[in-house]
């Protein structure tokens, strides 16, 4: 017969026959100190453990006993873990804890709402089987006393990376940045986003830049699952509104080098020729003369696509002139023709005045 501590039940001795005339019992245990009974065959439960009751009749000697076990009930059962995110296909061991902390018998029998989602073993260890929630449920066998937890299955973020490393933004303009979540169908896709210099670009929770002020900033999206950051630099930029190139035309000699200026708002420019075995331009404007012959040199600002051009001619140009004659007498009224030689001979611009 179990017995809580501290309380008492009465034993019901029955004597044969039912009509005799001295029906009176005495009452005894062989362990007093664990169990007690009174001569009403009043049983009081005084410490953990066994006893045996027995009840003797006073005429005859006929007796029966009864056994008691002790105990220190159960009086409630927690849960202590609270809702749990567990990755899909892991396991982790759920803690429940007994009230009293001494109580005799502490089993606990587990159970889960969806075993398909979240199975549970007979020590709490709980395992993710697919994508959703399972209530599980934690059972005294004394007392069934129950606490619960929700148990969320997830496929866990892995990482986070951003579109571009670079990205021009025209001063009081908008740009969405792109940031991408590994894996594609992790369940939390929440990012945080942050800007370095919020003066120069804020971004708001959609990772929207916005351009303020002419500056740099780094921007900085942070998954809200594991914490991965990914980053990107913005510019932003007073746009380009034109562009023109200081010369348009220009008598480039053989073999020699110039350089082309462009006035334009802001200095990232393309530089292209239309034919570089004549001329070619470097990604600073200069230009060199390779062969006789003319070219079209292209500069296109990044921003905004304006270009200007400059039509560039390589010449072989004139070094020097000399008459064939340095002395000549003629008559009055006489004409006579004198002849000049350019260097070199094969210069390309062979006007002379």
């Amino acid at each position: 017969m179990p017995l809580p501590l501290g309380e008492s039940f009465i034993v019901d001795a029955v004597v044969s026959p039912a009509d005799a005339s001295n029906r009176n019992i005495i009452w005894g245990s062989d362990n007093p100190s664990v169990a007690a009974v009174n001569q009403h065959g009043v049983v009081n439960g005084v410490s953990v453990g066994q006893a045996v009751i027995t009840a003797t009749t006073e005429e005859g000697g006929f007796s029966a006993t009864c056994t008691v076990n002790v105990y220190i009930p159960v009086s409630g059962i927690s849960i202590t873990d609270g809702p749990v995110l567990l990755p899909l296909g892991e396991s982790t061991t759920l803690t429940a804890e007994i009230s009293p902390a001494d109580a005799t018998d502490k089993t606990v029998i587990w159970s889960s709402s969806a075993s398909s989602i979240a199975s549970v073993d007979s020590n709490g260890t709980i395992t993710g089987h697919d994508v959703g929630s399972a209530l599980i449920t934690a059972r005294t066998v004394c007392g069934n006393f129950t606490d619960t937890c929700l148990v969320n299955i997830v496929i866990p973020v892995t990482g986070v990376s951003i579109d571009g490393s670079n990205h021009l933004l025209p001063i009081n303009t908008s740009m969405g940045i792109q940031a991408h979540i590994t894996p594609n169908d992790a369940t939390n896709q929440t990012l945080h986003w942050d800007s370095s210099n919020p003066s120069a670009a804020s971004v708001d929770e959609h990772g929207t830049v916005t351009g303020h002020t002419a500056g740099e900033t780094e921007i900085t999206t942070t998954t809200a699952d594991g914490g991965f950051t990914a980053s990107t630099t913005v510019s932003v930029i007073i746009p380009v509104t034109n562009i023109s190139l200081t010369e348009n035309t220009l008598l480039l000699p053989h073999h020699e080098s110039h350089t082309l200026t462009a006035d334009a708002t802001i200095q990232t420019i393309h530089w292209m020729s239309s034919d570089s075995s004549v001329v070619s331009v470097d990604s600073n404007g200069i230009i060199t003369g390779h062969s006789l012959g003319s070219a079209v040199i292209t500069a296109t600002t990044e921003n905004g696509g304006f270009s200007d051009v400059c039509l560039v001619t390589v010449v072989t140009p004139v070094t020097g002139v000399s008459l064939t004659q340095n002395a000549k007498s003629i008559y009055i009224y006489q004409t006579s023709p004198l002849t000049a030689v350019i260097s070199p001979l094969h210069a390309t611009n062979q006007m002379l005045h």
